[in-house]
């Protein structure tokens, strides 16, 4: 009847010499709040422990399911939270986001919850962001940790705008079952990982990836694909590291006539389970579909009832047995009340929430010795039985219209289920399939073959989106961006498997030519289909409307080709269904023989449009299907329901899509119809039944009425509510039906025209909400919108947008006010109209009316300026001598000297028409002569053209102004470069900033300050300017520690602020007062707080424990002990005429009197010299963290080197001699600056600065007294012969 196979359960692995369990107790703070409960760290989660908790290096762990790797992912996730943990106790938020992304929605709601629970004592906020759930962006923005599926984020980081910044500011992307790759949907989470990597390449910016696998042979590739170094951050645990060991029986069942196929199932699998159930055990049995559970559950208990062996299933009547029937009781589920009392359960996604929930309780307490379910349990819920079995493994996929195996994945979590941790030695899973499929399974649950990528069949997708998004605009641009697949590792790996032949690998190791064949394949295919412009010469790739909504929208390559053919102005909205229903995404759907007679009916009964191509064909169905969902019709056929869930998931993105092209295309008519139809399909409401259907509140005697009477919404607006109640014969709905009537959407507009131009019109539209809002109708957010201007005559959108109303402008009838531009043309039509629809509710739209009859045009050539018989100004009037050598001239034109007040000396904006040769490039210069005037100082970088200056922010740069020290141009509030300098000043001040978006502009301005100042530095160097030189150090400091250089360098330590620094100067007195050794000086700034405190800790503690808390204290003194002290000395290397070699001589301790001549150190006129400064740390022995290296900046936006500026000048002329960059002083280092000396003898003080470029306040200054000597012919030619 069947054969078995029996894999025995392995023996755990010994531990291991260097293993040590971590125990919570041991860990910080936050680690202790968040695994409060837990005693330690499981085995692998120690193993992993020092790599997760403590770096950031990118990880794989390949281990078994259920052997702990969602803690190992929580580890990580602390890491990243301690990087953005201020001392104080705060978390700065707004600085990092986590995405975690799991492959099914029930395991994204389970980890969701997980997360939650668990961050909640640390305030972190954790959503789920799938299709289900979807996030306001107020939303996202507040949360720190989103769990997603694979096919969501991709959607989210495809887009490049609005979303942007939400991917930009991931610092940890966690990717679950990365072992998915080798099935359909491994083709997303390759585009993620590559345009991840690819941005944390681009960006610099730090993005930690965190792979979580089963055991998988091949994983030294996919350690590869994921940038993880194989020696730090690869973990493989195999079956051996499982909690409780797994024993494996396999069972292929021989015959191959089908219905002897179900009963010899139906047999081995009521063995299996008597077998279990004898031995004191509870079993889980795995079908897969919801109605499998109840025909399985009945026909177990049939057969033990045949067999008289119902009783070893039957619960104990134990003391809360009672309280568990009375449960049983109260609810409604019939099947669930007859298994009960014979000790059998089920469990499904369809089944009510409360009782799903009594399943788990019964199941778990023992009430329940057989439970039958689907696969949902095993993802969704974690509640484990010694022994779980497989019944048969093929499962009905609509996504390809017909019964597939079941997945590997779902066998590998089923089975991770098995075993209970606290009672059982070891679990046991079974698998039923049939013989054919045996060898399958055996092979993929014992990892023989390495994984393989199918990113192959979606490579025109995904160049596509990679196009749209920009990140991708040539050929060897795709190129590169193929290489970082998980395709092209494999390619490499195993070239025959893709088509590669050896020949091919050995001339192309990299396989760059295959790489770019299939790039350039892909962007005909694509170019073919209008999604992109592929310049095949050139090798360049341009976006269209089309491809971008077709990114956006998740669409196919070939359903864009299925609409190019189709899809035109003139569709009608039969016609529409049918291109929906003839998409790609559907084309797997096929017609089977039993399904027709059930599509007929649902033919007659629920579709109101002709559904072209009727029952016979698979578009036919497809359609057919979407109107039944429509209608909300009954379906019966198993396979029938879950091809309607299918077809109604996609098909509602399909109309999205299309309806974004009409939009692009500005087609008016269409555009309304695919708005509407889109509603139709969300709502699950045709266009033609009554507003009303959409309140839930109604029932449907009651809105059969509304339609059978024709009251429409506006007549009901106008009637009493006892009118309504006594027309609809029910009294007392009549108040419930006019409030519902008043929350339908519903808006007032009114439009002022003003023509710019003959050919240019301004509208000024007010739009007034209408209605009342209700937060549990329209949700706490807003109302969105679609707002058009049409053209009826010529069919043509000339202007679109989408607005949202607000609740709080709804609530307090505020008015929004919409301004744009749109073309006319003569002659003038008669009207426009703007149309007004709204986004999710049907029956809500407004429209207005533009009427041209009486708008008068500006005159076809308006009159010229008179030039007035002027005196010509002469230049002198400019009143500035450098402007003036400018002109060789000596009088300015009729012009110029007709608009010389207005330019010069007014702020007035200007618009000058004057033919060629009239000088009107001098007017500008007027203009500009005028700015620079009034603000001398105002000079900015071209790297900060590009930010953002968002509507109204000029506004809030105007508002910001006010509370900073530096004045700025008040009319440049709308400038990306005043933005930046408002910015800097608000990071000095710690000022603070007027909304979240000013933040991320912060740390967008913060990020490439160092660069520019490093480039001002070499310019300043170059150019000799010492006082500009020290100034750019400075700022560097001012940027890293957000101070102003003017501010007590106090205040860069944590917790300590401008109200605290009296405690300093108090403790200066007292001391004073004292007698006791040591420093006795004013504390200023920081280098005399440490001279005061001498390392002691004890002595800052007495300083400031009146007013800062001890905890705080702590971390301050951290910081402070943490800083760099340096000791200098010097040497002055090179060549004198008296010595046949090299000299090295010290630089003199300088005296008080400087006409001693033993404090000048001779040197030779116009000859080369090198400083050697000796730099030594001298508190190097507080130094006890691995990141000794990193400046301490909570206030910079990354990582810093810590490191040093040595500048060398003469003070006296202001001249920079060198400036040398050097790195982190971990104990002692030397630095050469080689300088020249000047031509001339005499005296000369030469400065060296050793600056900081990571903290303020600890610079230091050393004079070198230089007495020059003539030059030597013997001295300079030794210098350069050794040069």
């Amino acid at each position: 009847m069947c054969e078995e196979v029996e894999i025995p359960p392995n023996e755990p692995m010994p531990v291991g010499f260097e293993e040590k369990p971590v125990y919570i107790s041991e860990l910080d703070e936050i680690g202790q709040l968040v695994f409060k409960g837990m005693k330690r760290l499981n085995r692998i989660q120690s193993i992993v422990f020092e790599t997760a908790y403590n770096t950031n290096e990118n990880l794989l762990i390949c281990a078994p399911t259920g052997a702990g790797k969602t803690n190992i992912a929580m580890l990580t996730v602390l890491h990243e939270i301690r990087q953005h943990f201020q001392t104080g106790g705060v978390i700065k938020k707004d600085e990092f986001k986590i995405v975690y992304v799991a492959p099914m929605k029930a395991l994204a709601a389970e980890m969701t919850n997980y997360f939650s629970k668990r961050l909640e004592p640390l305030g972190i906020t954790v959503k789920e962001l799938t299709g289900d759930m979807q996030l306001t962006k107020g939303e996202i923005l507040r949360t720190q940790m989103l769990v997603t599926t694979p096919e969501k984020w991709d959607i989210v980081t495809r887009k490049s705008v609005g979303d942007v910044s939400l991917s930009q500011i991931v610092r940890l992307l966690i990717l679950d079952e990365v072992h998915l790759l080798h099935e359909d949907r491994g083709p997303v989470l390759e585009s993620l990982v590559a345009r991840t990597i690819r941005q944390v390449e681009s960006s610099q910016s730090m993005i930690r990836i965190l792979g979580l696998s089963a055991t998988l042979p091949n994983y030294l590739d996919v350690a590869t694909f994921l940038h993880v170094n194989p020696y730090i951050g690869l973990f493989f645990f195999d079956s051996r590291f499982r909690p409780v060991p797994l024993g494996q029986t396999f069972i292929g069942i021989k015959t191959t006539n089908k219905i002897q196929q179900i009963h010899d199932i139906e047999e081995v699998c009521y063995n299996k389970v008597l077998d279990q159930v004898k031995a004191g055990h509870q079993v889980m049995v795995f079908v897969h579909a919801r109605n499998a559970t109840v025909r399985t559950a009945m026909g177990l208990i049939e057969m033990a009832k045949n067999h008289g062996e119902i009783c070893f299933f039957q619960p104990d009547q134990g003391s809360d047995y009672g309280q568990c029937e009375k449960q049983i009781q109260r609810s409604r589920n019939k099947q669930m009340k007859e298994m009960f009392p014979e000790g059998f359960g089920i469990h499904h996604a369809g089944m009510l929430r409360s009782d799903r929930s009594l399943m788990e309780s019964l199941f778990s307490k023992g009430h329940l010795k057989v439970l039958v379910c689907t696969a949902t349990l095993a993802w969704g819920v974690n509640l484990p039985a010694h022994a779980v079995i497989i019944k048969g493994t093929q499962i009905y996929d609509a996504k390809r219209g017909a019964f597939v195996d079941l997945g590997i994945l779902d066998v590998m979590q089923i089975f991770g289920r098995a075993g209970r941790p606290q009672f059982d030695r070891f679990g046991e899973g079974t698998i039923i399939t049939t013989h054919d499929k045996l060898s399958h399974y055996l092979t993929l649950l014992t990892q023989q073959n390495p994984i393989e990528s199918q990113y192959l069949s979606s490579l025109a997708d995904n160049l596509n989106a990679e196009i749209a998004l920009g990140t991708v605009t040539n050929v060897e641009e795709a190129v590169k961006w193929l290489s970082y697949t998980y395709l092209y590792v494999r390619m490499r790996a195993n070239p025959l498997a893709y088509g590669i032949n050896h020949k091919a690998c050995q001339m192309d190791p990299a396989l760059e030519l295959f790489r770019r064949e299939l790039v350039v394949e892909s962007g005909r295919r694509l170019d073919k289909a209008h999604m992109i412009r592929f310049e095949e010469r050139t090798g360049y790739f341009a976006c269209t409307d089309l491809g971008r909504t077709a990114s956006h929208f998740y669409i196919r390559y070939n359903t864009i080709e299925t609409f190019n053919e189709l899809f035109s102005s003139q569709n009608t909205e039969a016609d529409i269904l049918n291109i929906v229903s003839k998409a790609e995404e559907f084309e797997q759907l096929k017609v089977r023989e039993e399904e027709l007679e059930e599509l007929d009916q649902m033919l007659v009964n629920y579709c109101h449009l002709l559904a072209a191509g009727g029952v016979e064909n698979s578009y036919g169905k497809v359609n057919i299907l979407l109107q039944t969902y429509i209608s909300r019709g009954d379906v019966e056929n198993f396979s029938l329901v879950s091809d309607l869930s299918y077809v109604a998931q996609n098909a509602a993105r399909i109309m999205r899509a299309l309806f974004e092209i009409a939009l692009r295309k500005r087609w008016p008519a269409m555009t309304y119809r695919l708005l509407t139809l889109c509603k139709v399909i969300d709502k699950r409401l045709w266009g033609f039944a009554h507003p009303l259907r959409q309140f839930p509140n109604l029932g449907h005697i009651v809105l059969n009425r509304l339609e059978e009477k024709k009251l429409t919404v506006e007549k009901l607006k106008e009637m009493r509510k006892d009118e309504i109640g006594h027309m609809l014969h029910h009294v007392n709905i009549g108040l419930t039906v006019k409030q519902c009537v008043h929350q339908i959407p519903s808006i007032l507009m009114e439009a002022n025209i003003q023509p710019i131009t003959r050919t240019v019109l301004r509208v000024r539209l007010t739009v007034t909400p209408d209605y009342r809002w209700n937060d549990q109708v329209h949700g706490s957010v807003g109302e969105p919108w679609w707002l058009w201007v049409e053209d009826p005559i010529n069919d043509h959108i000339y202007h679109s947008e989408y607005f949202l109303l607000q609740k709080k402008q709804v609530v307090s009838k505020e008015p929004q006010h919409v301004v744009f531009t749109i073309p006319i043309f003569e002659p003038l039509p008669s009207q426009y109209y703007i149309k007004a629809v709204s986004d999710r509710w049907l029956g809500a739209e407004a429209v207005c009316i533009i009427n041209f009859q009486n708008l008068v045009l500006p005159e076809r050539h308006p009159p010229h300026t008179e030039l007035l018989d002027l005196q010509p100004l002469p230049v002198i009037a400019l009143g500035n001598p450098e402007y003036e050598s400018l002109y060789k001239f000596t009088h300015f034109n009729p012009i110029q000297t007709q608009i010389f007040h207005t330019l010069y000396h007014t702020d007035t904006n200007v618009l000058l028409g004057a033919p060629t040769g009239s000088g009107k490039t001098i007017a500008a210069e007027m203009a500009m002569f005028r700015v620079f005037n009034k603000y001398p100082s105002s000079k900015d970088a071209e790297e900060y053209a590009e930010l953002p200056v968002r509507h109204n922010e000029d506004q809030l740069n105007s508002q910001l102004a006010q509370q900073l020290p530096l004045q700025v141009n008040p009319h440049s509030f709308d400038s990306a470069h005043t933005k930046t300098q408002l910015l800097l000043q608000a990071h000095f001040s710690r000022a603070q900033l007027p909304c979240s978006d000013y933040s991320t502009d912060t740390k967008t301005v913060l990020d490439n300050a160092i660069r520019i100042c490093q480039a001002m530095l070499d310019v300043a160097a170059n150019e000799g300017w010492l006082v500009t030189a020290i100034s750019i150090c400075n700022l560097v400091q001012m940027i890293v520690q957000g101070r102003w250089l003017h501010d007590s360098s106090l205040l860069t330590l944590p917790h300590v602020e401008q109200q605290h620094l009296h405690l300093f100067r108090k403790w200066t007195k007292q001391k004073r007062r004292s007698d006791e050794e040591g420093f006795s000086g004013t504390i200023q700034g920081l280098p005399e707080l440490i001279a005061a405190c001498n390392g002691n800790e004890s002595i800052f503690t007495a300083m400031v424990s009146s007013e800062i808390h001890l905890s705080q204290i702590t971390q301050t003194w951290s910081f402070l002990n943490h800083l760099p002290i340096l000791e200098v000395r010097m040497s002055v290397k090179g060549w004198w005429e008296e010595n046949q070699e090299q000299m090295e001589r010290p630089v003199p301790v300088t005296s008080k009197n400087l006409c001693e001549g033993s404090n000048w150190l001779d040197i030779h006129a116009d000859q080369e010299y090198v400083l050697q400064a000796w730099l030594q740390r001298i508190n190097v022995g507080q130094q006890k963290r691995k990141q000794d290296g990193k400046a301490l900046a909570p206030r910079f936006p990354k990582v810093k080197d810590e490191g040093w500026f040595l500048v060398l000048g003469e003070v006296d002329r202001r001249e920079l001699l060198a400036v040398k960059r050097v790195g982190y002083v971990r104990s002692r280092t030397v630095a050469s600056v080689a300088f020249y000396t000047p031509e001339k003898t005499g005296r000369y003080i030469y400065t060296l600065y050793v600056m900081s470029d990571s903290y303020l306040g600890l610079d230091q200054q050393y004079d070198l007294h230089l007495n020059v000597l003539p030059a030597s012919i013997a001295a300079q030619v030794n210098t350069e012969v050794s040069d």
